[in-house]
């Protein structure tokens, strides 16, 4: 900290052609770490605290690995579906093996975004401007590519944005867009080369999925499947189905009601359930966007 008074009269000295010249004026004095009792007396209280670094907890879903992330809530197309028509999906984070079987253009497949908060800008009197943020001077263009993917037991849409998107086509939506002419609407042809690919889709569902049961599930990640995870992964499905089919076994001497059978049978397969989220750690908190 220091001080810096005015008016204190000094002495300077100056060698002007050779020849030294004093002279007396007006100047500056600067205090530097002055003894101000205010100020010690608040040092001498924070050098009495323990300061100590506390580290932030994170949920068990940023401690998963890539490998584990893949099997998050995994489900069908089929299931998800009718889960989210039904309104009795309650899982916010699924992942979906699927291959892309088509890219949609109605709506674009990018969008003119606002550099702060990344919302989309609209485009009025000549400029865009941001509902949030107002008027963009360097507006961006960021990626939303509306994908329908295929599985073996049905169909849907899914929207990747410009994370997911960008990560999978290794380039940036502003440079496809610099490479096409004005006005010209036409699907990009990287985009092309999705069609045909198996991926692991990391969705995060919304209010417009949970609520309004509305398909078009947001992307978060992308994944390329690996084959010999994805194999254990339909074995230990194999025999969860089995055990629950066949149910709990029994003593040849006892004697089970079917009503007493269909409670053994929920309640072993509620059990494996339970133990396979367990063990894969796939369950993962709500997270906001």
């Amino acid at each position: 900290m220091c001080y810096l008074t005015n008016n204190v009269p000094e002495t300077i000295s100056l060698n002007v052609s050779g020849s030294l010249t004093f002279s007396t004026t007006s100047a500056n004095k600067v205090y530097i770490n002055p003894e101000v009792d205010h100020v010690t007396s608040i040092k001498e209280r924070f050098s009495a605290l323990s300061i100590q670094a506390k580290p932030i907890q994170g949920t068990s879903a940023a401690k998963l690995t890539p490998e584990e992330e893949m099997f998050i809530n995994r489900m069908t197309v089929d299931a998800l579906v009718k889960a989210t028509g039904a309104g009795e999906m309650k899982e916010s984070v699924v992942t979906l093996k699927a291959t892309i079987t088509g890219i949609n253009s109605g709506q674009g497949w990018y969008y003119i975004a606002c550099r702060s908060c990344v919302k989309k800008a609209e485009f009025e009197n000549g400029v865009y401007v941001c509902r949030s943020c107002g008027t963009l001077e360097y507006p961006l263009a960021l990626y939303r590519v509306k994908a329908e993917v295929q599985d073996r037991t049905g169909t849907t849409t899914v929207v990747m944005f410009n994370y997911p998107a960008e990560n999978l086509l290794d380039t940036s939506a502003k440079k496809l867009l610099g490479k096409m002419k004005p006005g010209d609407d036409s699907v990009p042809k990287e985009l092309n080369t999705l069609l045909g690919k198996e991926l692991v889709f990391k969705l995060k569902l919304d209010k417009y999925n949970l609520i309004e049961g509305l398909q078009d599930y947001r992307v978060s990640t992308v994944f390329t499947p690996v084959e010999g995870l994805e194999a254990v992964y339909a074995q230990k499905e194999a025999r969860k189905e089995t055990a629950c089919q066949s149910g709990p076994a029994t003593s040849s001497n006892t004697v089970l009601t079917t009503e007493d059978k269909k409670k053994r049978k929920r309640s072993s397969c509620e059990e494996d359930a339970s133990q396979e989220l367990g063990e894969d750690g796939s369950q993962e908190l709500n997270e906001a966007q």
